[in-house]
């Protein structure tokens, strides 16, 4: 015969003051405390959902959204009658990025409690991920209507209206917005970035210089702050801030000592994004246009070639800064604490293939590694195919009338570093030669001077 294992529950075992223990632990910061007495309560009281909330609110915050995502699902499972569960798990698909499946936890969150001002908001994010921008305008207005100080849905409203081209709606959110936060900088970049659109380019200087100086490792900001400055016919000003001249660097990649030469670690290094198994095609998501890519190539993807490509690349990229400018007036610091973080992708252009004018929002410096060439480059003449363009505009924004640029044209083993907020784009080639291009992002873990 077998043998069967009965559970027992301690006599002493009350889930209701379990939960209450919980709260108190939570108030006083003992996390560690309240995470062993809820897999307490789960142990001996398994349906129990408020038990599976509160861990579930717990591991989102640890950023282990996987896991909150498993226990919202249990949650809801076990009772479906729960706004907070259904909100719980919306915001664990949206921290994994599933914009979809969290949309639909919200709304039917929102079915239970339509008039919960942050289940709103929550859904009208998730919908602005992914540009239903119409659907997120209802759910914000619905946001403040049940609140009206929602600031955070104020400050989105603008956002969405701002993508559906509603510029006069947008500013007046806005503005409503920065009433009951105008420190936020987020808003103060929301509302001077709009006024590019209306034509109010000294005012919107106005706004993302107060933005700017809230939250200076912010350097989108001055991505539209340069852009409203050209408008504005501060041209001075706008290029001192840009630093086309002199801010965009190009250096040669030192040989790997591995390699007898820079062409076989390129041709090596060729051969392992082509053949990586996280080469995907990117379908326009980005900024790129007819072509793949192969992602994070120092963290997820890297591979002991890519752990070398690395060494190189931080030695050039060191060294490229030592060639930036010491000039008062630097939109950036040029000397970090601490180090930095780095990541890199790959990407693998075709016929057609090229980037399109972006910048790059979460970075400090940005480079471009050239690891592979069309020979279009040397006969495309005045045409400039497969080179970098610096400077200008993007994402639609209206250019001003006068729009510097610079070209540079690559070079089979050229890093060119540039400062993350600079817009830049590369120019289309028509070839079926590939053209492998590897970007770069760093960010300090310290800002500083």
């Amino acid at each position: 015969m077998g043998t069967t294992f009965v559970q027992i529950i301690p006599k002493s075992f009350n889930a209701k003051a379990s939960l209450e223990a919980v709260r108190a632990d939570l108030k006083a910061g003992r996390t560690a405390n309240a995470v062993e007495r809820l897999e307490q309560i789960r142990t001996f009281a398994p349906d129990n959902v408020e038990a599976i909330f509160f861990l579930g609110r717990i591991e989102l915050r640890r950023k282990n959204a996987d896991r909150a995502r498993r226990l919202a699902e249990i949650g809801v499972k076990k009772d479906q009658s729960q706004p907070e569960l259904w909100r719980l798990l919306g915001d664990a698909n949206a921290a994994l990025k599933k914009f979809s499946n969290a949309v639909t936890a919200f709304e039917r969150g929102l079915a239970l409690a339509p008039t919960q001002p942050g289940l709103q908001l929550a859904c009208g994010i998730a919908n602005a991920q992914l540009d239903q921008n119409e659907e997120a305008v209802l759910h914000f207005e619905r946001a403040v209507k049940d609140n009206p100080e929602t600031w955070a849905g104020w400050h989105n409203l603008g956002n969405a209206l701002v993508n559906l081209k509603r510029y006069d709606e947008a500013l007046e959110a806005f503005r409503t917005a920065l009433k009951g936060q105008p420190e936020n900088a987020a808003t103060l970049y929301g509302l001077g970035r709009a006024l590019i659109w209306v034509g109010e380019y000294e005012a919107s200087i106005k706004y993302l210089s107060a933005a700017l100086k809230r939250a200076p490792s912010f350097l989108q900001i001055i991505s539209y702050k340069i852009l409203a400055l050209r408008h504005a016919g501060r041209a001075d000003e706008a290029n001192a801030l840009e630093g086309l001249d002199d801010m965009v660097v190009a250096v040669t990649l030192s040989c790997p000592p591995e390699f007898a030469s820079l062409d076989d670690f390129n041709a090596a290094l060729r051969a392992e994004i082509t053949n990586h198994p996280a080469l995907t095609e990117d379908f326009g998501n980005r900024a790129t246009r007819n072509g793949s890519k192969v992602d994070h190539m120092f963290a997820a993807n890297k591979t002991p070639l890519f752990e070398i490509f690395e060494r190189q690349v931080r030695g050039a990229f060191d060294l490229a800064l030592t060639q930036m400018p010491r000039r008062e007036g630097l939109a950036i610091p040029l000397n970090v604490e601490g180090g930095y973080r780095a990541d890199m992708w790959a990407n693998v252009m075709h016929r057609g293939g090229h980037q399109i004018a972006h910048n790059h929002p979460k970075g400090w410096f940005s480079a471009s590694y050239y690891n592979t060439l069309p020979t279009r480059l040397e006969t495309s003449g005045d045409a400039h195919e497969g080179w970098i363009e610096f400077g200008g505009t993007a994402y639609d924004f209206p250019a001003a009338p006068e729009m510097p640029t610079r070209l540079i044209k690559p070079e089979l083993g050229m890093m060119v570093v540039f400062p993350s907020y600079i817009f830049h784009r590369t120019v289309p080639y028509d070839s079926d030669e590939a053209r492998i291009s590897c970007a770069f992002d760093a960010k300090p873990l310290k800002w500083g001077r």
